[in-house]
């Protein structure tokens, strides 16, 4: 089917609108404000986000029970199908409002892309009083207009109210319908002072209240900005913010709390809006919604088992000087999402991890996680991904309870000046992870990988005469061993040591220093290995592997192989140690002599 045929089928589905209908669909979707350029963006881009999305597929947590599992398909292809039938009815309001101003029908003036956020940015008040029933979504009244003063997508919340609630229909004068059901305890509003919203968003006296006017509701174009209100709290008790569109590679979309120095309101505060999740299992759902950004917000209390954020099939999101707290599970959980940076922002007191990483990228800069007075057991959880962490604390305020990261399936993770309280814990399917650490603790200079099996680390303080100024400490553990080897760089193709060699003879040398065996390593268990071209032409390899052996500890001993490469070109030397017992180890002078 092609794109023409696919938009006509979707026009189709709504043929039985009136014009009024579908003015009142188009301002929902908030598509007035469009500009055409933006419109024709949208009219191809819900196409594709509908393939995408309808070809996803649920991914196991190899964690979670196989009953927890089955709930979460079953969630997975819920959320499916709301978000397919959103994108739908979007598409059909952007090919419908192209079409009114191509006919002359309609005359708009698009406003650009900044909206904004005011919990209390009420239209006004309901005529009557209106009780609302904990865990009903019906509200009845005495007195009311309901049929004049509100429509389909207005939000309305009790006057002493923590939550704005979408009206889903309105029955009669004094009788509507909203979504999710009531949250607090029974309440009957005194007359004319329950709260109603239908603004646009567009203004700070014109504001939305609720995060899904931004995120679900209206259809967003990269570069939309939605600037929530500082010094204010948001709590969703009984739903989840979901997201339908992408930014793109030069504009983001972003919702941003504000400060003194962003402050539409004139407040002066640089206290940051809260969004809430008051301990239920609602959070922020993205899936497959990219270019994504989020900053100054703090974000709490989530009880879901994939935490306050999930980002699911959704890329390049950024998050930026925000605080995520109190979570019952998680605070963050990603899977199969590429190019996710956290800078700036502070993770504590999230029950199971901070931050769940599952078959994806990341990159964390400038951040803090700490265990906090509901002490968190990980700070990272990474399952089958790749991150780097840059000026990184972990632990530095509270400890973690059982490690700061949790490698759980093969992973590798390269940190530069972080600082680590606690411990890194490798699970034993996690046997090909690492965690490279270059200015180890935030001190200059410190340099230390660890492994399943081990550990290696600069060390200054035992160093060969005529060597290097410093030597790699080899520090295995019990998982080291005849088949599982420790090597220094874990580099299969480069090796230890690069050279760049003639083709003549040559012997290099490596000087290794054992120490704390009570039994020596036989030269099966310790020794070097060069790989070298042994042919002419083409990149075939032979390899030599030495034959001395230590005969005491803290000696250093050479450790030489001998061979003539075929033509010039980089040789590979590798120390390989396959022995454990505790408290030894082999210390490696990092300056190769080659004779």
């Amino acid at each position: 089917m092609s794109v023409e045929q696919f938009l006509n089928n979707v026009l189709k589905e709504y043929e039985h609108l009136t014009f009024e209908a579908w003015l009142s669909k188009i301002r929902y979707r908030g598509l007035e404000h469009k500009y055409d350029w933006q419109l024709q963006a949208l009219k191809y881009f819900y196409p594709v986000k509908i393939a995408r999305v309808k070809s996803s597929v649920f991914i196991p947590d190899p964690v979670l029970s196989v009953d927890d599992n089955k709930q979460q398909q079953l969630e997975f292809e819920w959320y499916k199908q709301q978000k397919l039938e959103r994108l739908k009815d979007k598409l059909a309001a952007v090919l419908k409002e192209i079409e009114l101003r191509n006919e002359g029908l309609v005359k708009r003036q698009p406003i650009g892309t900044t909206y904004y956020l005011d919990f209390d940015g009420a239209t006004g008040n309901l005529t009557g009083t209106w009780t609302f029933t904990n865990g009903s979504t019906t509200v009845s009244g005495s007195g009311g207009s309901a049929t004049s003063e509100l429509s389909v997508g207005d939000y309305v919340r009790v006057s002493n109210g923590t939550e704005w609630y979408k009206v889903t229909s309105v029955t009669d004068d004094n009788h509507f319908e909203i979504t999710p059901a009531f949250q607090q305890t029974t309440v009957t509003d005194d007359a004319d002072s329950t709260k109603y919203n239908n603004y646009d968003g567009t203004s700070t006296s014109t504001p939305f209240v609720h995060l899904n006017q931004f995120t679900t509701d209206t259809a967003r174009s990269p570069g939309d900005i939605l600037k929530v209100r500082a010094n204010q709290t948001h709590l969703y008790a009984g739903i989840d913010i979901l997201f339908d569109e992408d930014g793109n590679a030069d504009n983001r979309i972003e919702i941003r709390g504000c400060s003194s120095t962003d402050d539409p309101w004139g407040d002066g505060s640089d206290v940051k809006p809260i969004i809430g999740f008051s301990d239920t299992e609602h959070q922020f759902f993205l899936s497959h919604d990219s270019f994504w950004k989020f900053t100054r917000l703090e974000c709490i209390e989530s009880s879901d088992t994939y935490g306050i954020l999930q980002l699911d099939y959704s890329h390049n999101t950024v998050i930026d000087s925000c605080v995520f707290r109190d979570a019952s599970n998680r605070a963050i959980y990603s899977v199969v999402s590429g190019n996710i940076l956290i800078e700036n922002s502070s993770f504590y007191s999230n029950i199971n991890h901070h931050f769940r990483v599952v078959t994806s990228s990341f990159q964390c800069i400038n951040c803090a996680f700490d265990g906090g007075t509901a002490t968190t057991d990980y700070g990272i959880f990474i399952s089958g991904a790749i991150g780097e962490l840059i000026d990184c604390t972990f632990g530095s305020s509270s400890v973690h309870d059982s490690g700061d990261i949790y490698f759980y399936q093969p992973s590798r993770i390269y940190a530069r000046n972080c600082s680590f309280a606690g411990s890194i814990v490798f699970y034993f399917e996690a046997k090909d992870s690492l965690l490279r650490s270059e200015d180890h603790n935030q001190t200059k200079g410190a340099h230390r990988t660890f492994y399943y099996n081990g550990i290696i680390e600069k060390d200054t303080s035992v160093v060969r005469s005529g060597g290097a100024s410093s030597s790699a400490k080899m520090i295995p553990n019990s998982n080291c061993g005849l088949y599982y080897l420790l090597t220094i760089a874990d580099d299969f193709c480069s090796g230890d040591f690069k050279l760049w060699l003639p083709a003549e003879e040559k012997t290099v040398t490596i000087y290794i220093r054992t120490f704390g065996f009570t039994s020596l390593p036989t030269v099966d268990e310790l020794y070097i290995e060069a790989s070298y071209l042994d042919e002419a032409t083409g990149g075939h390899r032979a390899t030599v592997q030495s034959t001395q052996t230590v005969s005491a500890n803290d000696t250093w001993t050479p450790f030489s192989v001998t061979f003539t490469p075929s033509q010039e070109g980089w040789a590979y030397v590798t120390v390989y140690l396959k022995k454990y017992e505790s408290n030894s180890g082999v210390y490696v002078d990092i300056k190769p002599v080659i004779s």
